[in-house]
């Protein structure tokens, strides 16, 4: 073969490779990742907190009378947590109610301060307003033992700032109104008192979460505590599907805040189950070391307990598959009860 022809073959064979289709490589997008970033919450409703904001407050735990001459209440429905405890003789319950940022202008009625409220308190560690409160005499004049000697405990924890109209501290602000007997007529005057109130630090209670809070199948859109008190005091919750909270009852009657006109709802609902026993006629209860819980939230039941390993520890919550409880944010009312005390729901 001549070098001519051949010259002319190996042109042609490197125009056919110059022609070939060159394969287009894709370049893979690149995926980024965004940082999880964790939402700080306030430790009383489970709000998130804005920019710059930080966990510092002003709040206040307030002892609330429940007897049926002190009903309707002022003010309750804007607390933000609301604990319900049995008193003396066990002839009723009473509340300690917990405000933070929004004080209404008028609270109570009023009562005086109990052992089991200043234990629950000293996990708050805000400001106090109390009536009064079980000492070392008793109102028929014999010695109270030193357990239920409830002034005397308050002594012993921290209380950023105090209100007490018997004792004179800071009792400005207290007042009595005519519509109702002493000793079920005392208010204070919470929005103006609020002015006093220190910053205080909060620890993480609960843990909240507007769409992942804790669930189950099991349904209870109405629950009954019945609790086993000489005074009648039935406690119901009605769930409504429209609003997502809990609508309160007592005694199978709209529990309502007189200071609005409006019926108080709870948005979680805890049961504490609790030693509860009688000393000298007073209830104490046992606010540790364990015991069982049953939340509702978002009208389903959640089984589970909770767990206070020290005094000045604060009382955590878990379901019974040993996982942190997630309330939804808003209201939280716990109900303590006795031990094997039983309550119904559906």
């Amino acid at each position: 073969m001549s070098k001519k022809i051949i010259m002319m073959f190996m042109v042609l064979l490197l125009l056919i490779g110059c022609s070939a289709p060159v394969e287009e490589v894709e370049e893979e997008e690149e995926v980024i990742v965004e940082p999880e970033v964790e939402v700080i919450r306030n430790q009383f409703d489970g709000s998130p907190l804005e920019e710059g904001e930080t966990q510092k407050y002003k709040a206040v735990a307030v002892l609330i009378n429940n007897s049926s001459v002190a009903r309707p209440h002022y003010g309750l429905s804007q607390a933000d947590v609301v604990y319900e405890v049995i008193k003396e003789e066990y002839m009723e319950t009473r509340f300690m109610a917990i405000f933070e940022g929004e004080f209404p202008e008028k609270v109570g009625p009023l009562r005086s301060i109990r052992v089991p409220f200043v234990r629950i308190f000293n996990e708050w560690q805000t400001a106090l307003v109390h009536y009064g409160g079980a000492g070392s005499v008793a109102q028929n004049g014999t010695k109270n033992p030193d357990s239920v000697n409830a002034l005397d405990l308050l002594t012993k924890i921290y209380v950023p700032y105090r209100f007490d109209a018997v004792a004179g501290i800071n009792d400005s602000y207290f007042f009595r109104t005519s519509d109702k007997p002493a000793p079920h007529n005392a208010y204070i005057a919470l929005k103006d008192a609020s002015e006093d109130f220190p910053d205080v630090w909060a620890k993480d209670h609960f843990s909240f979460d507007e769409e992942d809070f804790s669930t189950s199948d099991d349904v209870a859109t109405s629950v009954e505590i019945d609790y086993p008190t000489t005074t009648p005091n039935k406690v119901t919750y009605e769930f409504d599907a429209t609003e997502g909270h809990y609508k309160r009852f007592i005694n199978d009657k709209v529990h309502i805040d007189a200071l609005d006109d409006t019926q108080i709802f709870a948005n979680n609902v805890i049961v504490q189950y609790a030693e509860h026993t009688k000393v000298s006629g007073y209830v104490l209860v046992e606010l540790k070391y364990a015991g069982d819980a049953d939340y509702f939230i978002n009208g389903k039941h959640i089984s589970g307990y909770w767990i206070k390993d020290f005094e000045d520890d604060y009382t955590h919550w878990f379901t019974d598959d040993k996982e942190e409880i997630v309330f939804q944010p808003g209201t939280t009312y716990i109900q303590l009860v006795p031990i094997d005390f039983e309550i119904s729901w559906e």
